[in-house]
């Protein structure tokens, strides 16, 4: 089996839910864990009305564990221009009447703020030293 990986930028489009693997059921006991919505559009510049224009939006359910997924929720929203990195594979599911239905999903390895929108402050967890995973 290979793996897909991907780098993908875009938005934030829902603020991440952390589970707490103490306190919280989750699909992923054994570790905290966050998710949030993340929509990718393609600009291009359009000669005929010299504008810029956004091309069809790719929806991505994006998944994060461990120290990750604790700096996300404390570090992004809704909102916010990020860059994604991490393996991408499709989930597919059945909803209440019965269609199938398919998402894009990211299991983020390394998630950042796009910097060619604006600035940020990177500071360091407590426990500087240790290894994040």
């Amino acid at each position: 089996m290979s793996n897909s990986l991907i780098t993908t930028t875009g938005f934030v489009a829902s603020d991440p839910i952390f589970f707490d693997k103490n306190t919280q059921k989750n699909d992923f006991a054994s570790k905290d864990f966050a998710s949030f919505r993340f929509g990718s559009s393609p600009r291009y510049y359009d000669e005929k009305s010299k504008s810029w224009l956004d091309g069809n939006t790719t929806w991505y359910d994006i998944q994060t564990f461990g120290s990750l997924a604790k700096n996300v929720v404390e570090s992004i929203s809704k909102g916010d221009p990020i860059i994604v990195s991490g393996l991408i594979r499709t989930r597919i599911w059945e909803d209440q009447e019965g269609r199938e239905r398919t998402n894009l999903v990211i299991k983020a390895d390394s998630i950042g703020h796009d910097l060619v929108f604006g600035q940020t402050k990177f500071s360091r967890n407590s426990n500087e030293g240790k290894t994040p995973f």
